[in-house]
């Protein structure tokens, strides 16, 4: 199974043991039934749920902004996590971890570059 994610195909896990005859899209989930006994290395018998997770688009959207757009509002966000620890929780970390590294300075430095250059540096897409 793959998902369009706006400019390739890209695979959903490794696929399923056997034939999915339904597909259903519903908010951030995607349910498949069909005659299979396992979706991926996981053991689903008939139906599956993917979930997407709670990242959306560009990572950069700390605040969870319904628009998506990164902006000054994110990087005081990201600020206060980082400088106060405990003072917030992170709603979605995958936002924050703009290199894959886990939620650290290094990202911090990717979002400011973001910012503050021109043309803007890409990001890259939530897993």
């Amino acid at each position: 199974m793959v998902a369009w994610d706006g400019d390739n195909w890209v695979p959903l896990g490794s696929g399923s043991n056997g034939s999915v005859n339904t597909i259903l899209s519903r908010d951030s989930d995607l349910v498949v039934g069909g005659a299979f006994t396992g979706m991926g290395d996981q053991t689903a018998s008939v139906i599956a749920r993917w979930t997407k997770g709670c990242c959306d688009g560009m990572v950069g959207n700390v605040n969870l902004s319904t628009d998506d757009l990164i902006d000054l509002s994110d990087l005081s966000v990201f600020i206060t996590y980082l400088s106060e620890p405990g003072a917030i929780t992170l709603g979605c970390a995958q936002e924050a971890d703009i290199n894959g590294g886990g939620v650290d300075l290094t990202d911090l430095s990717l979002m400011i570059g973001y910012l503050t250059n021109r043309p803007r540096p890409d990001l890259p897409l939530c897993p």
